[in-house]
């Protein structure tokens, strides 16, 4: 039944309109799906929800769902946060400027954060508040993923990089600089290709795939574990299972390691 309304919920967000309004009346009428057409599915309609954005220029670009939180950003930096049982809208928040290049939010128990331009921004989860903002050192090439202690992202570089959380809080004002992030930086693992796909963990371990058809296993640490050479480059996001690696290539292929 939970993952039955999770999917109505991440469905439904796909009908999210551009009003603020909080009211679960059905000003939307004919774009909503009906119970009636949803039953032959299998599914019913358990909320919908209305999404802060421009219904004029902007448009839905990612949703993001986190345990009992979704999270929906538009394409004019707007990341809206929905209670994913109820579909009360909890808060919303601007990020960068409209049309800025970003990747899909992530998050752990206490901050959601997402790359958003050349900015890595930081928001608490419960209230929307940004906590803190830094330019890059690097641009990001791919989207987040965080621990309870440090968040991973490639940059544009063709690098892997780590930062301390603790530290990225501690060197925050308003007046962050390029230098504060790059004090913040554990570590960094370079590579001589790009990184585009979002990096994956897996207990103490970290993966990467990059476009020289290589996908690289390295501790929280920075240590290499391992590689895995394909013979063609990686064409969608990587994914880890019970401790498997999976890796999807171009030619169709699904491999593990």
């Amino acid at each position: 039944m939970r993952v039955n309304k999770m999917l109505l919920a991440i469905v439904l967000a796909g009908w999210l309109s551009a009003s603020d309004a909080t009211a679960q009346s059905n000003p939307l009428g004919p774009l909503l799906p009906t119970n009636s057409a949803l039953s032959r599915l299998k599914l019913t309609r358990m909320w919908w929800g209305s999404a802060t954005m421009d219904a004029g220029r902007d448009k839905l670009l990612f949703l993001t769902l986190d345990d009992t939180l979704l999270f929906a950003h538009s394409s004019n930096g707007i990341l809206n946060c929905f209670d994913s049982e109820s579909g009360r809208k909890l808060w919303a928040s601007t990020l960068g400027g409209t049309d800025d290049p970003s990747f899909p939010p992530i998050a752990n128990e206490k901050l959601v954060i997402i790359a958003s331009g050349s900015n890595l921004i930081a928001l608490n989860k419960i209230t929307g508040d940004v906590v803190w903002d830094f330019p890059m050192p690097i641009s990001p090439s791919t989207a987040p993923i965080i621990d309870e202690e440090q968040v991973y992202l490639g940059t544009s570089d063709g690098s892997m990089m780590a930062f301390d959380l603790d530290q990225l809080a501690l060197r925050f004002n308003k007046r962050a600089s390029v230098e504060s992030a790059g004090m913040a930086i554990r570590w960094k693992y370079k590579i001589t290709a790009n990184i585009y796909s979002q990096p994956v963990s897996s207990g103490d371990l970290i993966s990467f795939a990059g476009t020289n058809r290589t996908t690289y296993t390295v501790s929280r640490g920075r240590d290499l574990r391992y590689t895995f050479d394909t013979p063609v480059p990686v064409s969608a996001g990587l994914a880890t299972n019970r401790g498997i690696l999976y890796v999807c290539t171009g030619a169709s292929s699904l491999w593990t390691s």
